[in-house]
């Protein structure tokens, strides 16, 4: 394997604070916020298109399309009289792409930027919320659009993986490990439509292989996350909304976990409306394993029955049995009173302890945004990690006695107006400023709140990234590649298990997010690495990296 490095601007580096990595995480004094992040829309001059009026936001996604080293950002809408928005980074200044082929009026339900034809330039994929009504914008089917040289993009207009359906999710995977990533869109259960696997046979075409597979025709969701859950390093995925389970057998089929129908029911019964959303897999407690948090979804942002995000650990899978337990209460989860339906695991803070992202946003008097993120502070006995949250110190009488007893519609104009506590539907990070630390996109549901671009200024540990490179019948994104991190000498050993993140794009809820393992060291400076690469094919390793530093793996 040949590498190649690129070392972070020095001048971040010296910003870091250092963070304990044992088997605590430090963390903030009481009444100290955890995590500071800074709105910089308008400073990037793209806070008049994304909060335009009529632009309705939902379907985003991140991703380096042409392949500069700096992420780019697409926009979607769902609504409104505006078209979706193509933004390229230029160093960390985006650029309005006008006259962009993206730049579609629709119904953008959830959209990926991926590499389908394996020759590093990434594809735009929308899946489109309008289903089969015959209008300008509900008439518009999923989209796939290719990317060429010079930051140019056509659209395909005879792949096969473009219905009309009434489109949400899109996960990414290589199912049957041909080096060629799939596409499967997730529905909503409307007009009796179902999801779909899309399978990539070569040049831009897709055959639909969902019964071929063993996939039954009633999954329906709006969230889809991909992970490799039983180690046999072939891709599973969890279908959010229905939350079900689908395991691998190692051959590019699949059976569903029954097994855990019970465990991931969703009964609320005071609010039928109420619903799962966002998934999202990430090794909350550094035992190599992907753990799961499930969002949730409701059709007002505020409910009489507050409820939490929800934290499931994993306790060891095999393709026949898969064994998770529920710890949201005893880490710390609480309830709250506005809906989250996106939901990410990353180290926010680079101190080694993956932290639990919500799409609920606080306002302080001063004028500051506070997303609400869990800070994993660590394991407790049994492996169990405890979150802590302080957006919400901000705003502690909210709702209000006065509020609670309002009409729903009423109280919903009310968050609005006032802004104090509000949700987005999506908030997928990436790192577009390339300082090595996490930042958000924040999409606008309702047209009466903004976009937020949010820049994490948080004071971090040390960081490393990975990419991959693939080739041969090995995807060129290295979607499904496993990266851990140890600490010097000890490759291998559970106890120096220092971070450990799965490469993968769309998570959460319909949002795409960059191909990259964003690993938070901590105080350590340098580590080993073990990188697996999907399918069970091949693996390498690495010695005394250093960390604030992006490695690439072809």
């Amino acid at each position: 394997m040949k590498e190649s490095w690129t070392l972070s601007r020095l001048v971040v580096c010296s910003l870091f604070t250092a963070f304990a990595v044992t088997h605590t995480a430090s963390s903030p004094a009481s009444g100290q916020d955890a995590f500071r992040f800074r709105d910089v829309l308008a400073e990037q001059g793209i806070d008049p298109v994304v909060n335009a009026a009529g632009f309705r936001t939902h379907a985003v996604a991140w991703g380096d399309v042409d392949g500069d080293g700096w992420i780019d950002l697409y926009v979607g809408t769902m609504g409104g009289d505006k078209p979706a928005a193509f933004f390229w980074n230029d160093r960390g200044q985006f650029k309005l792409m006008k006259k962009h082929a993206a730049a579609v009026l629709a119904r953008a339900g959830g959209s990926v930027l991926v590499d389908l034809d394996n020759d590093g330039l990434l594809e735009l994929y929308i899946s489109n919320h309008g289903g089969k009504r015959d209008d300008s914008v509900h008439g518009v089917p999923n989209l796939l659009l290719r990317a060429l040289p010079d930051r140019k993009v056509e659209r395909v207009t005879d792949s096969g993986a473009t219905p009309h359906v009434i489109g949400r999710g899109v996960g990414v995977m290589d199912y049957d490990g041909d080096g060629l990533l799939d596409l499967f869109v997730t529905t909503r259960p409307n007009q009796g439509q179902r999801s779909w696997l899309f399978r990539n046979v070569g040049n831009m075409k897709f055959e639909e292989t969902s019964e071929a597979v063993g996939l039954p025709a009633n999954i329906h969701g709006l969230g889809v996350a991909v992970a490799d859950l039983t180690g046999n390093g072939w891709p599973d995925f969890i279908v959010g909304g229905s939350n079900r389970v689908f395991l691998n057998r190692g051959n590019g089929t699949y059976r569903e976990a029954t097994e855990l129908q019970s465990l991931l029911d969703w009964n609320y019964t005071s609010e039928s409306d109420t619903d799962s959303c966002g998934v999202c897999f990430g090794d909350v407690n550094r035992d190599g394993k992907p753990d799961l948090a499930i969002g949730f979804h409701s059709k007002w942002p505020w409910s009489k029955d507050p409820r939490p995000v929800r934290l499931f650990l994993n306790r060891g899978c095999t393709v026949g049995k898969v064994s998770f337990v529920e710890v949201t209460r005893e880490a710390g989860l609480e309830k709250i009173w506005m809906k989250a339906p996106h939901v990410e695991l990353r180290d926010f803070d680079n101190d080694g302890w993956p932290d639990l992202l919500t799409s609920v946003m606080v306002h302080s008097a001063d004028g500051r945004h506070h997303p609400l993120i869990y800070h994993n502070q660590g394991t407790t006995v049994g492996g169990v990690p405890k979150f802590r949250q302080t957006a919400l110190t901000h705003q502690p009488d909210f709702p209000r006695q006065q509020d609670r007893s309002m009409a729903k519609r009423d109280f919903y104009d009310k968050v609005s107006r006032d802004l104090r506590v509000f949700y987005f539907p999506l908030a997928p990070s990436g790192d577009f400023d390339n300082d090595g630390r996490l930042d958000l996109f924040l999409s606008r549901g309702n047209p009466k709140t903004p976009s937020l671009l949010l820049r994490n200024e948080t004071p971090s540990g040390h960081w490393l990234d990975v990419t991959v490179r693939g080739t041969g019948k090995l995807n060129r994104q290295g979607a499904g590649t496993v990266v851990r991190a140890y600490q010097v000498g000890r490759l291998g050993e559970p106890a120096a298990l220092l971070a450990s993140e799965e490469i993968a794009v769309g998570y959460g809820h319909s949002s795409g997010q960059p191909a990259v393992a964003h690993l938070g060291l901590g105080t350590v400076s340098e580590c080993d690495l073990e990188i697996v690469f999907p399918h069970g094919r091949d693996s390498t390793t690495r010695s005394s990296v250093k960390a604030d530093s992006r490695l690439v793996i072809d």
